[in-house]
């Protein structure tokens, strides 16, 4: 499985109306979309087949504050495995 990189995605969208909006599809198929929200997170992906598990990929001051551990980072094995992410979430 291919995974689009931040690169790919800026050179695919360099060309695009700066005043266009981000719309995500909920699958493949396209059966419903959403408008992508403002809100992003900064992470690890974890794969398993099509779909996968997001870790912090570091105990930020805001994260301890709120009970994270070293613990929710994923095991040493696990972290081998990973790929940095960017996390876009849609409205719905």
């Amino acid at each position: 499985m291919k995974y689009v990189t931040v690169k790919e995605l800026k050179e695919l969208l360099e060309n695009e109306d700066d005043d266009a909006i981000i719309v995500l599809s909920s699958d493949e198929e396209g059966n419903s979309f959403s408008p992508l929200h403002e809100s992003y997170g900064v992470d690890n992906f974890l794969p398993n087949g099509n779909y996968g598990e997001l870790y912090p990929r570091e105990l930020t001051k805001d994260l301890i504050e709120k009970g994270y551990t070293k613990e929710d980072l994923g095991s040493k094995e696990d972290r081998k495995k990973m790929f940095k992410c960017v996390t876009l979430y849609p409205f719905n």
